[in-house]
C-alpha cells in the first residue's frame, strides 16, 4: 500500500502558482507553469484556468498587465507595444466567462513581441535576441513561440536563430481567426538581465560564450578562433581587417586612405556593410581577425568574430563642427535635456568621420602585436 501510495505520488504533475515579476529594471513577465493556460489573441488575454481563488502577485492581485517586450523602463519603445492582460479564472465562479480550447498544444510556449526598436540591429538582440535565447534554452527546442506586434521581414531576416531555439512554426497570435490556443505552459513576456547584452552569472547557467557558440553553429562559422601569427601555420600569413563602412551617417569619409594603411601594414582587407542578409554577413565578420568602425548598430556584428579577434569603435565627437567649449562636449546633460530627436541630430545623425590615419596607425599595429600573442 506504501509503495503503491509513493508511486502515484511521483506521477502527480507538480502545480506551481503563477508568477508575474514586475520589478526588474527592463523586463515584466509572467510564467505559469502546469496549468490550464488558454489564450484569446482577439482580446490580447491570457486565462489562467483554475479550481480556487489564488494570487499572481505579492499585491494580492489575480491578474496582470504586460508589455512583452524587454525594454520597459523606455518609454518611446514600450508605449507601441501591444498590452496584454494575464487573468487568473475559476471554475466555480459561474459568472466568469472562460473561453473554450480550440486547439490543444502538448508543449508550453513562450508570448513575446518583435515590436519596439527591432528596426536596429543593436536592439534586435539587446531587446528580443538574447533575452529569448535566455528565456527559451531550458526548453531545447520544444516549446512554440506566440509573437505579437509581427513583422514578417524581421521574422525571415532571423529565422535560423528563430529555428534553432523552437521546433515549432511560429504563430503570429495577433491574427487569432477566432481561435483560442491552450498550452500547459506559458510565459508571457522575456527574462534578461539589468545591463544589456549581457548574462548574469547570478540568474542564469549559461553566458555570452554559450550564447556566440549557438551563433556559430546556426550560421556554420567556420572559424572558432582568430589567426596568432606565431603559430608555425600561420607566420607567413596575413591577418584580415573588416572596415564596417556606412551609406548614411556615421560613416567613414576617407575609407581608401584607412584601407590603403592597413594594407601598407601588412593586413588584407575587406569593406563591407551590414547586411540585411545575417547568414551572409556573419560569415564575413567570423572571416576576419579585426573589426573596424564608427559607432553604431552595425557594430553588433561582433558576436560573429572568431574567439580573441580584435574589435576597434571609433566614437566620434564632433570636434570638426563645434568648438571644444560648446555645451555639445562642455555640458551634454543640457543637449539630453532638449530631447531624443536633438540629442540623436547632434551625436548620431551629424557625426562622419574622416579619420585622421597617421595618429590611427599606432592603433593598427598594436592590433597587429595582439594576434602575435
Amino acid at each position: 500500500m506504501g509503495v503503491g501510495l509513493k508511486m502515484l505520488a511521483l506521477q502527480e504533475t507538480k502545480i506551481s502558482e503563477p508568477t508575474c515579476n514586475v520589478m526588474e529594471p527592463r523586463t515584466a513577465y509572467c510564467e505559469i507553469n502546469n496549468r490550464d493556460v488558454r489564450v484569446d489573441g482577439n482580446l490580447s488575454s491570457v486565462f489562467v484556468v483554475s479550481s480556487q481563488k489564488e494570487n499572481m502577485l505579492a499585491t494580492g492581485n489575480s491578474s496582470c498587465t504586460i508589455r512583452p517586450y524587454a525594454r520597459k523602463d523606455d518609454q518611446s519603445a514600450i508605449s507601441i507595444i501591444r498590452k496584454w492582460s494575464v487573468k487568473q479564472v475559476r471554475t466555480s465562479n459561474h459568472q466568469e466567462s472562460i473561453p473554450q480550447c480550440t486547439r490543444n498544444h502538448s508543449v508550453p510556449s513562450m508570448l513575446f513581441s518583435i515590436g519596439g526598436y527591432t528596426l536596429n540591429q543593436y536592439h534586435d538582440f539587446a531587446d528580443v535576441l538574447i533575452p529569448l535565447y535566455i528565456t527559451s534554452q531550458k526548453y531545447n527546442g520544444e516549446v512554440q513561440f506566440l509573437i505579437t506586434d509581427k513583422r514578417t521581414w524581421w521574422i525571415q531576416k532571423f529565422q535560423e536563430i528563430l529555428k534553432g531555439l523552437s521546433k515549432y512554426e511560429l504563430i503570429d497570435i495577433d491574427k487569432g481567426l477566432e481561435q483560442i490556443h491552450c498550452f500547459p505552459s506559458l510565459t508571457v513576456g522575456l527574462k534578461t538581465s539589468r545591463k544589456e547584452m549581457t548574462f548574469d552569472p547570478s540568474k542564469y547557467s549559461y553566458s555570452m560564450k554559450d550564447f556566440r557558440e549557438f551563433l556559430r553553429t546556426t550560421y556554420s562559422l567556420k572559424r572558432a578562433n582568430a589567426i596568432r601569427i606565431r603559430d608555425k601555420d600561420h607566420q607567413h600569413k596575413k591577418p584580415w581587417i573588416l572596415i564596417i563602412s556606412r551609406n548614411r551617417t556615421r560613416s567613414f569619409t576617407n575609407t581608401g586612405e584607412i584601407t590603403q594603411m592597413a594594407r601598407d601594414l601588412g593586413y588584407k582587407v575587406r569593406v563591407a556593410e551590414a547586411d540585411m542578409n545575417v547568414s551572409k554577413f556573419a560569415n564575413v565578420v567570423n572571416s576576419c581577425d579585426v573589426m573596424m568602425g564608427v559607432h553604431g548598430a552595425g557594430l553588433t556584428n561582433i558576436l560573429f568574430l572568431p574567439k580573441n579577434a580584435i574589435f576597434i569603435q571609433i566614437i566620434p565627437v564632433g570636434s570638426n563642427i563645434y568648438r571644444l567649449d560648446h555645451a555639445v562636449f562642455a555640458d551634454p546633460d543640457s543637449i539630453g535635456k532638449q530631447g531624443w530627436k536633438a540629442y540623436k541630430s547632434i551625436y548620431l545623425n551629424k557625426q562622419n568621420v574622416k579619420l585622421n590615419v597617421t595618429r590611427f596607425k599606432p592603433t593598427l599595429l598594436k592590433a597587429l602585436e595582439l594576434l602575435h600573442q
